[in-house]
């Protein structure tokens, strides 16, 4: 068993070493200041009120209500807005 430990270990120091390399090398993102806080906050009115209005259209049940709809649909846009050079713009640890 020891030397499997030393294996794991050995492992998961060099994954260590590309972890830090890669956050170093992706480390464009824009700092947090008032500008990008009220775009933050602004986007969100605008994909939540943009999803209630589209789930309203949409087939309900008693699984699928307005509400899971709209849920879904929020986050098909930020899967969406996550591609765009808008990723850039907001950091992701808000």
């Amino acid at each position: 068993m020891l030397s499997i430990s030393n294996r794991f270990n050995r492992w998961m120091v060099q994954m260590g070493y590309y972890l830090r390399f890669y956050d170093n090398k992706n480390s464009n993102r824009k700092e947090l200041n008032f500008q990008n806080c009220f775009l933050v906050f602004s986007l969100s009115l605008v994909v939540s009120s943009i999803s209630l209005n589209m789930a309203s259209y949409l087939p309900t049940s008693t699984f699928f209500t307005k509400t899971a709809w709209s849920v879904l649909l929020a986050t098909i846009f930020g899967l969406l807005a996550g591609i765009t050079p808008l990723n850039r713009e907001i950091s992701a640890s808000i």
